[in-house]
């Protein structure tokens, strides 16, 4: 059996090297603020955000856009404004009852041009009843900026909703 050693001092090869130089591919994904489901206990709608964001959002609960995405639950209280979809607005003293009074606004910010319509989902959300005459009084949520009229809300609301 007779081998040959590649690059042997007898051959009459010269031996060349090549070079290659390799650029890393930066890959840049763009993760679409889209709606998705969370891993918490009653399956809570979630937004898709890369992890950064939703850190300072909200809080996370599961991945989406394929792993590259965290669904993020975004929680925002007094004062503050959401260009999120499935944006859950909680009192200051959230997950305990709040009994403070005064006025706690939330800006809501259309996320594209072509949304024309929010509806507001109450979760579980209770103010004061209204009196004999079905007028709120002492606890109201009013809804303003739109192009229709939402009548003033007070009493048991959970579960129900409004556009």
């Amino acid at each position: 059996m007779t081998t040959k050693a590649y690059g042997d001092t007898n051959s009459n090869r010269s031996d060349r090297f090549i070079s290659i130089n390799v650029t890393p591919v930066i890959a840049i994904l763009r993760i679409s603020p889209d709606q998705c489901t969370t891993d918490d206990t009653v399956s809570t709608l979630g937004t898709c955000l890369p992890s950064s964001d939703c850190s300072t959002n909200g809080v996370a609960s599961g991945s989406c856009a394929k792993g590259f995405g965290t669904c993020c639950i975004v929680q925002k209280s007094c004062g503050t404004s959401t260009t999120y979809d499935n944006t859950y607005f909680v009192n200051p003293g959230f997950p305990s009852a709040d009994t403070g009074t005064g006025r706690c606004t939330l800006t809501v910010n259309r996320a594209s041009s072509n949304i024309c319509q929010v509806r507001l989902d109450f979760i579980d959300f209770e103010l004061s009843q209204p009196d004999v005459n079905g007028e709120c009084l002492t606890d109201f949520l009013t809804v303003t900026g739109g192009t229709s009229t939402v009548p003033m809300i007070c009493g048991s609301n959970a579960g129900q909703h409004s556009k």
